[in-house]
C-alpha cells in the first residue's frame, strides 16, 4: 500500500473525534442539570469524520486506478482497483461503525440522560 498522508490525517480526525465525544460524555454526564446536550452534538462529529475517512479511502482506490478511457479495460486491472489490503479494510470497517454509531448517538444521545 502506498502512503498517503491524508488517509493518516482523516483518522486522526476521527481519532479526535471519538476523544471529543468521550469528553462530551462525561460532561453531560457530570451537569445533568443544565442539559447541555453536548453528547448528542457529538454523534454529528462521529459520523461526518467516519464519511470522511469513507472518502479517503474510495479516493485511494480511484488513484490506483491505471485504466485509460476509450482502451479495454482487463480484469486484473479492475481486480487491482477494487482489491483492498488488510489495513485499508479494517479502516473501512473502522469507518463504516463510525459513521453507524454517529448516526445512532446523534439522535438518541439526549435521551440517554433524560433517563438518568
Amino acid at each position: 500500500m502506498q502512503k498517503r498522508p491524508y488517509i493518516r490525517t482523516a483518522l486522526f480526525v476521527a481519532i479526535a473525534a471519538i476523544l471529543l465525544s468521550i469528553l462530551c460524555f462525561i460532561a453531560d454526564y457530570r451537569t445533568v442539570v443544565q442539559q447541555l446536550s453536548l453528547f448528542s452534538r457529538s454523534g454529528a462529529l462521529l459520523a461526518l469524520s467516519g464519511a470522511i475517512l469513507e472518502y479517503q479511502l474510495g479516493i485511494g482506490a480511484y488513484l490506483r486506478n491505471t485504466y485509460t478511457p476509450g482502451s479495454p479495460i482487463t480484469m486484473l486491472q479492475l481486480a487491482e482497483a477494487s482489491n483492498l489490503s488488510d489495513k485499508e479494510r479494517h479502516l473501512r470497517g473502522f469507518a463504516h461503525s463510525m459513521v453507524a454509531i454517529g448516526t445512532v448517538i446523534w439522535g438518541y444521545g439526549d435521551l440517554i440522560f433524560k433517563c438518568l
